[in-house]
């Protein structure tokens, strides 16, 4: 398990920036329970956000997964061009 920080962007102008546990084998990502709770609350007022994981340089988007859990599709082979941060 790592370390990573995901950024939760609305668009109403709310940011949420929080640090979750991502398995970089399967690519699952856990969530805080303060974050899960929060996602709660705003999915009650606001339309769906960006949802986007900082992995290696790279912004990757974080998807419901089937069984409600949350994942990312880890890159297997370096992309061209630069990398962002």
């Amino acid at each position: 398990m790592k370390l990573a920080k995901v950024k939760v962007e609305y668009t109403g102008g709310t940011t949420i920036t929080e640090r979750v546990t991502l398995d970089p084998e399967t690519g699952k990502v856990t969530l805080p329970p303060r974050l899960q709770a929060l996602l709660k609350t705003m999915d009650e007022s606001e339309c769906s956000p960006a949802f986007g994981l900082y992995f290696d340089g790279f912004v990757l988007p974080v998807r419901v997964l089937a069984d409600g859990s949350y994942g990312v599709d880890l890159p297997t082979q370096p992309q061209a061009g630069f990398r962002r941060g």
